[in-house]
């Protein structure tokens, strides 16, 4: 395989094949997610928390609204870090899947190279 992408001047089996490159690792995407969600909800409860129901009764009806509203945001951000760990874990098992899937196919390749006409699939 090596001979042939040396041959063909390729750098990658991906570029041999015309396969897309697999993506980048998206940890560092998801920490930053983790990060701002974290945020939010450390923000909504020090806002949202910082206010006496009966003051509320002489304080105007937006202002109710948007205690409301940051209850809300709370509730909707407070599992968000765990979705995103077990996005984080989904896209890790897909990536290790496809990198066995192509240490399979390079090692039959490899072990097969006599009887495979590589040709054929470029």
């Amino acid at each position: 395989m090596d001979q042939l992408k040396k041959d063909l001047e390729v750098k990658t089996t991906e570029e041999l094949f015309l396969i897309p490159e697999p993506s980048e690792h998206q940890c560092s995407r998801i920490d930053k997610l983790v990060k701002k969600s974290r945020s939010i909800e450390k923000s909504s409860k020090f806002i949202a928390f910082d206010y006496n129901e009966n003051e509320l009764e002489s304080l105007q009806e937006g202002f109710t609204e948007a205690c409301n509203t940051l209850h809300d945001i709370q509730y909707e951000i407070s599992d968000f870090e765990d979705e995103l760990e077990a996005f984080r874990k989904a896209i890790e098992e897909a990536r290790e899947w496809g990198e066995a899937w192509k240490k399979l196919c390079k090692r039959i390749i490899e072990e097969n190279k006599d009887n495979i006409n590589l040709e054929k699939y470029l």
